[in-house]
């Protein structure tokens, strides 16, 4: 841990941490292994996330309902309940974005925890600012998505919430 610390003090220092800062929103981070979970932690706190973690699947949904986070982080192999099951669960709730972030890369794995409902799929081990830019990625869809607007498309107003289309 001391020396991913060091190497997540000296990406600090790079112009491409002054970039991934830039990113104001709360990452609820799911992984039970500790090394994992604190590591990952550090380097999205440095890029200027908020960070709450849990570390299992149970505690990962409690969190998810009093944090109300704006994106969580997932790992697939938890102890109580899964993370395919706790992101089925957050979708039938909530369309906060999930990216998975296992170790659990073959190709049907991905295809199940997409159908599951992730937004995006990271395979470990994994690069830190690819994960920051992936989770960027999927708050700017969120954020384009919002339910509570509505969006005017040339004469149409559309109502995303109560699903309806006006002229």
């Amino acid at each position: 841990v001391a020396a991913a610390r060091r190497d997540l003090e000296a990406a600090a220092q790079s112009p491409v941490s002054a970039i991934l800062k830039s990113v104001d929103a709360t990452i609820l981070l799911v992984e039970d292994d500790p090394s994992i979970r604190e590591i990952t932690k550090l380097g999205l706190e440095d890029a200027g996330f908020a960070v709450h973690t849990a570390t299992d699947g149970d505690e990962a949904l409690n969190r998810f309902r009093h944090d109300q986070p704006d994106l969580v982080v997932l790992d697939v192999m938890l102890p109580k309940r899964d993370g395919l099951e706790v992101c089925r669960t957050i979708r039938t709730e909530s369309s906060v974005p999930v990216v998975m972030l296992t170790a659990r890369g073959d190709p049907i794995d991905i295809v199940v925890g997409l159908e599951s409902g992730a937004d995006d799929y990271v395979t470990k081990p994994f690069e830190m600012p690819v994960l920051v830019a992936r989770i960027r990625a999927a708050l700017r869809r969120a954020q384009l998505l919002d339910p509570a607007e509505t969006l005017t498309l040339g004469p149409l107003r559309i109502d995303v919430l109560g699903h309806r289309v006006t002229r």
